[in-house]
């Protein structure tokens, strides 16, 4: 036949029970360790009830784990012995029950025995449960800080990286743009400078040309001069009083005219009686006439 763990287990708790029983019976105490005995009992009660009170969900697992696996015996004996009269026994008779039939009885102390041993169980069960979950959500909570932890340092890294690299970038523009722009200062600069050198040598090259064309005007004008002089001298040569009339050029004064005609500058003053002049103001194109020595 097939063993029933349940039907051993309540053998076992029935054989533990007869056993303090004889244990009582062997040992009787006397009146004032009894009444001793029950005093501590009664405030021993009254302590767990209290710890009960300050624990009610203690309490009530420990009521769930007291009554579970009685109502499973008795509802496994129901189903097993329905209809048997073991089973008419329990339920009609006061009689006490058969043997093989698993039903609890005990003293007070039984009661006690087992309800400090399932409320010590139940203890240590919720202590091992409290600690395990009290682990867990430590390390859940540890986890979550070095996921968090592990966050921030990224996040903090990615924003000082994406610092650095903006500010590298920041820097390279920067330098791109002054050296574009000390470029283009400097190509300026280059063309002022050409274009001021270009201009001056142009303004040089004008003044040269100015100076040689005045020049070789003044030459042709002193070579045109001195064929007139020569004419005048030939015509003046059958008169007794020579004249030789000038015509004023450009930047000619009194004295020029004068070293020309005279070879000094004392011919000045003939030349100014001869044409009536107060000063040495000359006006290009006028004519004057020039007395010959």
């Amino acid at each position: 036949m097939r063993r029933d763990r349940y039907r051993e287990l309540a053998e076992k708790n029935r054989i533990e029970i007869k056993r303090v029983r004889d244990e009582e019976t062997r040992v009787l105490p006397s009146d004032d360790s009894l009444l001793y005995e029950t005093s501590r009992m009664e405030r021993r009660k009254q302590e767990k009830q209290e710890e009960l009170k300050e624990y009610p969900l203690l309490k009530v697992m420990l009521l769930f784990f007291i009554a579970l696996p009685v109502f499973t015996l008795f509802l496994y004996t129901m189903i097993k012995d329905t209809g048997s009269s073991s089973t008419a026994v329990v339920v009609g008779n006061t009689q006490p029950p058969e043997p093989s039939t698993p039903v609890y009885v005990a003293a007070d102390d039984g009661d006690e025995a087992a309800e400090e041993q399932a409320k010590k169980e139940a203890e240590e069960q919720a202590k091992r449960e409290a600690e395990e979950q009290a682990k867990k959500e430590a390390e859940e909570q540890a986890k979550r800080e070095a996921e968090e932890q592990a966050k921030k340092e990224a996040e903090e890294q990615a924003k000082r990286e994406a610092e650095e690299q903006a500010k590298k970038e920041a820097e390279e523009q920067a330098k791109r743009e002054a050296e574009e722009r000390a470029k283009k200062e400097a190509e300026e600069q280059a063309k002022r400078e050409a274009e001021e050198r270009a201009k001056k040598e142009a303004e040089e090259q004008a003044k040269r040309e100015a100076e040689e064309r005045a020049e070789r005007e003044a030459r042709e004008q002193a070579e045109k001069e001195a064929e007139e002089q020569e004419r005048s001298e030939e015509d003046e040569s059958s008169d007794e009083q020579k004249v030789a009339y000038h015509t004023v050029q450009s930047q000619e004064t009194l004295f020029r005219i004068s070293m020309k005609y005279y070879g000094s500058q004392s011919g000045i003053e003939k030349i100014r009686q001869a044409n009536n002049l107060n000063g040495n103001e000359l006006s290009v194109g006028q004519v004057l006439e020039i007395p010959l020595p």
